[in-house]
Order: structure tokens, then C-alpha cells, then sequence
């Protein structure tokens, strides 16, 4: 047993005087010393850049999107997400708004005519609207499915026709009576809305303005992280799916209170 333990002994001893070892553990602490200081060092830009491709959201109502996007919430999943890379939403005159003009908080709502969760949420977005008619503007944005084929987008396409004739909001209104989606009921709902059919039309089937505005409200919603509807910004404040009126008027009063 003594021969045994002196024999690896010697052997270790070899193993360790071994040029060629040592210069490798040597390179593999060096490495590894390397890699440490600059984690250490650059830490801070890298969690600096991750805050950056973050919304300006200060927070989110319901965080549990994967039950959220399998349905079994109350949000419909239209995109994969993507790294956020606008700080907010866009508030221009490109998108329908009502309320006052002179309102301080904005309510910026991504939706479809499509989503059966976004025509509940209609009632609550109106009753802010009634409740606090000169500080809320209500701004719409169109996140319905991308096939341009689908009912979805072409009732979005058809309510940028009704928007180009200044009816957008008459024309949204009689859509979510109908019960479908269908070129009738869109004609329907065009019609009861007073709109120059003959303009809707060709709007529709051929004008690629509609179009282009549908598709920017899809390409502000990827940019935003946004993937499903209904998404409900309250100034920078983010809501993930439908919302209760309580939590509405929260986050109005919160808003209100640091005005």
C-alpha cells in the first residue's frame, strides 16, 4: 500500500511540474479572471440597456400572459412579442380620438372588431368618458389579425374609410351592434353611418391609405411589445387584457393626482 501512495505521488508531482500544465491553468485562470472584471465593470450598461427596451410602463395590471395568450384569460393574442423599442405610445391626429381636446390623460386603446373581450371593454372605455369628460381623451389603434384578408383587418381597414370621411366613431359604433363581420354588415354599418358609399367603396377595395394606417397601428404595436387585445395605455400606465372600471378609475385618479 506504501509503494502505491508513494508511486502517485510521484506521478502527481510529475503532473504538476509539467510545463504544459501549468501554462494551461495559468490561461484558464486568466481567462476566467478576465471574464469577471469585465461582467463586474459592464454591468451596469447592460442593465441600463435592458431598462432602455423596456415600456414606459410603470406597471402591468395582469402579468400572466401565458394563460392570457392561450385564451383562457381575457386577451386575444395577435403577435409573437418583440423587444420593445418605442417608450410609449404614439398620440398624433393618424389615430381616431373622442373626448376633450384639452384632456391630460390620454387613453390609448388597442383593439378589434373582431375580439370579443375588446366589445366588453367598450362599455368601461365609455363610461371613463362620461365620467371625466374634460380631463380623458379616449385614442384609438387598430391591432386586428395581419392577413389582410381576414374580417378582422378588413373591418379595420373599413373603419380608416369611415375615419377618411370623418365618421369613424358613428361607423365603430353601429360595427359593434352588428353580431358579424361580414362585407354586408361592413356596407351596414357604413350606411347607417351616413357615409358616401360610393367613396367607402373604393376606399375599401382599393385605397391604399386605409391600408398603410392599419399597418402602422401593427407596426406601433410591435414595437411596443404589444401582442394582444385588448391593450390599454393610461398615459404610460399599461393594461394587459380586460380591465374592471375600478382599476380604470385607479389608475384616471392616479393620474389625476400627480397633474
Amino acid at each position: 500500500m506504501a509503494k502505491k501512495i508513494t508511486k502517485t505521488r510521484q506521478q502527481l508531482t510529475k503532473t504538476i511540474d509539467n510545463p504544459w500544465i501549468i501554462s494551461l491553468v495559468l490561461a484558464s485562470a486568466g481567462l476566467a479572471l478576465f471574464i469577471l472584471i469585465n461582467t463586474a465593470t459592464s454591468w451596469p450598461d447592460i442593465l441600463l440597456a435592458n431598462l432602455n427596451n423596456q415600456p414606459t410602463a410603470e406597471y402591468t395590471m395582469q402579468s400572466n400572459f401565458q394563460e392570457l395568450a392561450a385564451n383562457e384569460g381575457n386577451l386575444t393574442t395577435k403577435t409573437a412579442i418583440s423587444p420593445a423599442s418605442l417608450r410609449g405610445p404614439i398620440i398624433s391626429p393618424n389615430d381616431p380620438s373622442r373626448g376633450s381636446d384639452k384632456a391630460i390623460i390620454n387613453i390609448v386603446y388597442f383593439s378589434d372588431f373582431a375580439c370579443s373581450f375588446c366589445r366588453q371593454q367598450e362599455t368601461i372605455i365609455k363610461q371613463a368618458l362620461e365620467q371625466y369628460p374634460d380631463q380623458v381623451r379616449v385614442i384609438w389603434k387598430d391591432l386586428p389579425e395581419i392577413n389582410p384578408s381576414s374580417q378582422s383587418y378588413q373591418a379595420a381597414k373599413a373603419g380608416r374609410c369611415a375615419f377618411q370621411q370623418n365618421k369613424f366613431w358613428l361607423f365603430h359604433d353601429q360595427l359593434l351592434s352588428l353580431k358579424s363581420l361580414q362585407n354586408r354588415d361592413l356596407e351596414q354599418a357604413a350606411s347607417m353611418s351616413g357615409l358616401d358609399m360610393a367613396a367607402f367603396r373604393q376606399c375599401l377595395n382599393r385605397d391604399q391609405t386605409a391600408e398603410a394606417m392599419v399597418d402602422n397601428n401593427l407596426k406601433e404595436a410591435d414595437a411596443l411589445g404589444v401582442s394582444g387585445t385588448p391593450y390599454i395605455y393610461v398615459n404610460q400606465r399599461d393594461f394587459l387584457g380586460q380591465i374592471s372600471w375600478e382599476d380604470l378609475q385607479n389608475a384616471i385618479e392616479a393620474e389625476l393626482a400627480i397633474q
